[in-house]
């Protein structure tokens, strides 16, 4: 899966359990509203997974990648959960134009 928007970080955490629910690997890289300019990876195998701030994006489009491996969700599903975890053009709009000081806008915090 590929998202040219950054990820909404509440909106994604729900999400998170869903998307990795039947998977035996997850593995990717994260662009995520509450931190644009950092490069999160994302990995996993059975139930446990973490995420990593692993620096600025540098040189690289920012945009997230996910990979499950041995899922038993159909593409078009996975497809469709991804998707709605994006910021809406609204969101990504605000985001550009305002960005809040970090800690002011609860529904872009990270999550646990």
């Amino acid at each position: 899966m590929h998202a040219e928007r950054p990820l909404h970080p509440r909106r994604f955490r729900e999400a998170l359990s869903e998307l990795a629910a039947s998977c035996t690997c997850l593995r990717g890289r994260l662009w995520v509203a509450s931190a644009l300019s950092e490069r999160v990876a994302i990995g996993g195998a059975g139930p446990r997974i973490w995420m990593e701030n692993t620096g600025s994006w540098s040189t690289e489009i920012a945009a997230s990648e996910l990979m499950l491996y041995g899922s038993e969700h159909e593409a078009g599903q996975i497809a469709k959960i991804f998707e709605n975890c994006q910021v809406t053009e609204d969101e990504l709009q605000d985001l550009l134009t305002t960005a809040p000081a970090p800690g002011n806008n609860p529904d872009l915090q990270g999550g646990e």
